[in-house]
């Protein structure tokens, strides 16, 4: 085998469990490590509390920059498709270029590009700006992820990882009830951008004080046509999975660039592995598949984070089109959800040093088929507290599985692809969401008849919920089949500073 190709398999391919990448000598600790935790924490908190924002605000935003019906889902799509077809290619940039660098180009970024909107006076200028703070999520989040895999060991590497995910919970529910008082405000939806601003701002400013520059980096060349094959493709796939919510698969072009882009996605793969057996650099070692455990840890994921982000959204419009409450009202009926996710989360970090990741996957799972069964039956008759309430909390058990599997994945990698295994972790969950929400709108409609009355919906809500336990089923599958016997994911200690 060529002496390259060699390097490049072993920067990449997966190792076991049972030791831990070969990070810089020494790991992080004490409170420059918390500063920095609190830092990227910040910053999962912020992609997730725009989205929560424009769920609710996107309305008030439309009559106030004047939307026309159709062009209102775009705010948050736009974001959502460069957010998740940047994830893989900001991964690798940061390995190359620094993750430390990366990491306060992405905060940078953000949060200038949140003072912006403040000042928009019509749609074309706010959805571009929506795209253009994706891209710099995807930096952000990515690069994170990788400081996290390769700057922290031990135990204080799990807790990192669960409060990581425990921010996002926090952001969606701050973003939710934060836009619905706002929202209240003559134009006060401006007021969701000044306070991301804001943060941004402090998150840039901690992450600059605690941040440290990694001592390994990718040290082969870029795969530019590899890194283009990439985001052409993911970018045709998530807006076509997107749009076909908005106009129906029966629009032409809706098909054709679906086909289009599994047909790239493919050449992508192909391009990688022809690049590999010629000992030249890639995007994304296409070997690694072969191993079956991460294979199945990623159809996992994909099959949970599919089941909680669409039982996500039907609450959502479940709270609004068939119970009729009010921006604000469906917020804070999300809060108990916040509440949850971040105490599961934050716990897991915890859990996974005393019970195997099998059990801990199997709780996700177990409180996620629970949560569907639930929507699935909901009763608008009943109230909050008897049945959505617990919908809103169980569906946080599959958080548990996002701790689990961000480790293993951060695990098995080497240590100068941690940002491109947290890049490809994230692209993971986020095909699941594009993906589970086209299918389940789908559903949804056809079961409704496309009606507009509430007891209709109500239906189509049912089957969208009756979707998602057959999601949680084929986890459950692939838990039992293929990771019963995974174990602890400890990884072992490095010395301290």
């Amino acid at each position: 085998m060529d002496p390259s190709l060699k390097d490049e398999v072993s920067e990449t391919l997966v190792t076991p469990l049972s030791s831990a990448p070969d990070l810089a000598s020494k790991a992080l600790t004490g409170w420059r490590a918390w500063c920095m935790i609190g830092a990227i924490t910040g910053s999962t908190f912020l992609n997730v509390y725009i989205y929560g924002a424009l769920t609710v605000a996107v309305p008030s935003i439309g009559r106030d920059l004047n939307f026309t019906q159709p062009d209102l889902p775009w705010p948050v799509q736009a974001f959502n498709l460069t957010y998740g077809c940047f994830l893989l290619l900001a991964g690798r940039l940061a390995d190359k270029y620094g993750r430390r660098n990366i990491f306060m180009m992405g905060t940078g970024w953000y949060t200038l590009l949140s003072i912006p909107p403040i000042f928009c006076p019509e749609p074309i200028s706010f959805i571009s700006l929506m795209a253009l703070l994706g891209i710099g999520a995807a930096m952000m989040t990515s690069s994170g992820i990788g400081i996290v895999g390769g700057t922290l060991e031990g135990k204080l590497k799990n807790r990192a990882i669960a409060i990581v995910g425990g921010g996002q919970g926090i952001g969606f529910g701050l973003g939710l009830v934060s836009a619905g008082f706002f929202c209240d405000l003559h134009r006060g939806w401006r007021w969701i951008f000044v306070l991301q601003a804001g943060l941004g701002a402090i998150f840039m400013l901690l992450a600059f004080a605690s941040v440290p520059a990694e001592g390994q980096r990718y040290d082969r060349a870029l795969d530019l046509p590899g890194a283009s094959l990439c985001v052409t493709s993911l970018l045709l796939l998530t807006f076509s999975l997107s749009h076909s919510q908005n106009v129906g698969w029966q629009v032409p072009y809706i098909p054709v660039l679906f086909v289009l882009s599994l047909i790239l996605l493919a050449t992508f793969i192909y391009w990688e592995y022809i690049s590999e057996k010629r000992g030249n650099s890639v995007l994304l070692n296409v070997r690694m598949f072969k191993d079956k455990k991460l294979c199945a840890f990623f159809t996992l994921m994909f099959s949970m984070w599919w089941n909680f982000n669409v039982l996500q959204y039907l609450s959502t419009v479940y709270f609004q089109n068939v119970q009729g409450l009010s921006p604000v009202q469906t917020a804070i009926r999300f809060i108990p959800e916040a509440i949850a996710d971040f105490v599961v989360n934050v716990s897991t970090g915890w859990w996974v040093e005393h019970i195997p990741a099998q059990w801990l996957n199997l709780f996700g799972i177990a409180t996620s088929m629970t949560a569907s069964v639930l929507f699935a039956i909901i009763n608008p008759a009943v109230s909050f507290w008897q049945n959505a309430f617990w919908v809103t909390v169980l569906m946080t058990g599959a958080d548990t599985i996002y701790t689990v599997g961000n480790l293993y994945v951060l695990t098995s990698m080497d240590a100068k692809s941690q940002a491109l295994a947290g890049g490809l972790f994230l692209t993971f969950t986020r095909l699941a969401t594009s993906t589970g929400l086209a299918v389940s709108s789908a559903v949804a409609t056809a079961v409704s008849q496309h009606s507009p009355l509430a007891r209709n919906l109500l239906r189509g809500y049912h089957a969208a919920g009756w979707v998602c336990f057959a999601m949680s089923c084929v986890g459950l599958a692939v838990n039992v089949g293929a990771l019963w016997m995974l174990g602890m994911l400890v990884p072992v200690e490095r010395k301290e500073l």
